[in-house]
């Protein structure tokens, strides 16, 4: 197990050395730029990842980008945070915005925002790759979230996912069912992936049974499968 994570983290460093890195910038005036830089960066993140491989990064400006169904991640590195002049994830500025005395992984002077606003049984953000570690770092999740069935949820992670440096707040998730009743904002369905360095505060989940509701069961906020736990961190 430990030669396999070894050989897997080998191969990420290499692809990350021959990446190629796209840029959005929700201010733009539409998708027009070739995205390669920050100057023509695309207007939307749907549009640089029509241009980006497996591997390739996608840099996303400050700014609220809104989504009202599902943002099916590619097989690329997400990075919020930026201010727009950046070469590199290292450059972005953290801060103590809370004023606690600690500058923290989440503390993104210039907050990338992900707004959700769903009404139908899709899941929201829903994070998955092909056997390569990728990256989702530096986003700010907030919104709305109301659905029927318990399949769904506002955020999925999937297999090989680094979740990391992300603050996850003010989401309000309603659920309303009549069987196998869950209330949930956060799944981990993959394995290995990890969650780490991230804010979570100030969500709220209700959960409401139908009148014929069996196997009433709430799990609010996150949910972490049980098949290969162990290879999953939170």
């Amino acid at each position: 197990m430990k030669k396999s994570i070894i050989l897997l983290l080998i191969i990420f460093v290499i692809v990350r050395l021959h990446s190629t890195n796209y840029y959005v910038d929700a201010s733009a005036i539409d998708d027009s730029g070739v995205g390669t830089f920050w100057n023509a960066a695309k207007k939307t993140i749907t549009a640089a990842e029509s241009l980006a491989s497996n591997g390739d990064n996608i840099f996303i400006k400050s700014g609220t980008y809104d989504y009202s169904t599902t943002w099916d991640l590619k097989n690329l590195n997400y990075y919020g945070g930026f201010s727009g002049i950046e070469s590199t994830i290292d450059e972005r500025i953290i801060n103590d915005l809370d004023g606690n005395g600690l500058i923290e992984n989440w503390e993104f002077l210039h907050p990338t925002i992900i707004n959700f606003n769903i009404s139908t049984d899709v899941i929201g953000l829903r994070i998955q790759s092909n056997g390569t570690y990728r990256h989702f770092n530096g986003f700010k999740i907030t919104g709305n979230y109301n659905t029927s069935t318990s399949n769904y949820q506002l955020i999925n992670i999937g297999n090989y996912c680094l979740f990391s440096n992300n603050t996850i707040s003010d989401i309000t998730l309603t659920t309303t069912l009549t069987t196998h009743i869950y209330g949930q904002f956060l799944r981990m369905t993959g394995a290995p992936s990890t969650v780490s360095d991230c804010l979570i505060q100030n969500n709220s989940v209700t959960v409401t049974a139908g009148a014929n509701s069996t196997d009433y069961n709430v799990s609010p906020f996150i949910r972490m499968e049980a098949a290969s736990g162990a290879n999953r961190r939170l």
